[in-house]
């Protein structure tokens, strides 16, 4: 699909299934960088606002606390219970700074 240009695969969930893990480029018998490819169709994908909604939750959090998962009140105290080391503090300015030199403020609800 992507090679004939229909575009309606920006739209498709599979392209979103993809682990960046090469193996499928690595046992290609034609040399295909599927890895690749695929990135390149989710970045399209990207700017034109189209990715699963859990990708924006993992955006969100990320801009608003610097990590992918809200991390519970419970957790932490658990934590310091178990003798873990608290978590390091997150640079929420240098998120932010990256994030709209990347371009990802831009595509963001």
């Amino acid at each position: 699909m992507a090679k004939i240009g229909i575009r309606e695969i920006l739209r498709k969930d599979p392209i979103w299934l993809c682990a960046t893990c090469y193996a499928c480029t690595e046992i290609c018998p034609q040399g295909v960088k599927v890895t690749d490819v695929l990135r390149l169709i989710k970045n399209l994908a990207a700017e034109e606002g189209v990715f699963p909604d859990f990708y924006q939750t993992l955006t969100t959090n990320i801009l608003q606390v610097g990590w992918a998962n809200t991390i519970s009140a419970f957790t932490l105290r658990k934590r310091g219970v178990k003798g873990l080391p608290p978590l390091p503090k997150t640079k929420l300015d240098d998120i932010k700074t990256l994030a709209e030199a990347s371009g990802l403020t831009t595509i963001t609800k």
